[in-house]
């Protein structure tokens, strides 16, 4: 799941769906190394997806949760 879903994220996200025309608008007002923050906060995001969210539903999954 976790391949599948950073694959799917970085693909969509960065590959071509919304973030290049939104970087392209920022290059084109501000310049292109303020471009570059739209995805700085892509894989950002990825990056915080992988650490915490996808560890959280593989600890889920293998049953290392409790039920007090």
């Amino acid at each position: 799941m976790t391949r599948k879903g950073s694959s799917v994220l970085v693909m969509t996200i960065v590959g071509g769906a919304i973030c290049p025309v939104i970087m392209g608008r920022i290059a084109d007002v501000s310049g292109m190394a303020a471009g570059f923050i739209v995805p700085l906060l892509c894989f950002a995001f990825i990056a915080w997806y992988v650490f915490f969210k996808a560890k959280s539903i593989i600890i889920f999954k293998e049953g290392k949760h409790s039920h007090a």
